[in-house]
């Protein structure tokens, strides 16, 4: 059986909690601030979803209507929240 981990960035601005089963996949929900957050470079597959308010995922906008954001290994995720916090759902593809 998996753990629930707590992770938080950016000092605090962006905190997740996630789950992973013993098969690999890893599924994250999470909370961030208003703020541009730059993680680097995936190395998973990466489906994310936004619950509540409005991210912008490597420059296009997604919010709770929207479809989710694919990102492959090798591309850059960048976050930007900008007027109120954002809601969101990560699952990491093994």
């Amino acid at each position: 059986m998996g753990e629930i981990t707590h992770r938080s960035f950016f000092n605090e601005n962006v905190q997740s909690l996630s789950y992973a089963d013993s098969v690999g996949l890893e599924v994250r929900v999470g909370i961030a601030l208003p703020g541009k957050y730059d993680f680097g470079v995936a190395d998973k597959t990466e489906i994310i979803e936004v619950l509540c308010g409005e991210i912008i995922i490597n420059g296009k906008a997604f919010d709770s209507g929207s479809s989710s954001c694919r990102i492959e290994p090798g591309q850059n995720i960048v976050f930007e929240v900008q007027d109120e916090a954002a809601f969101y759902e990560c699952t990491l593809i093994p």
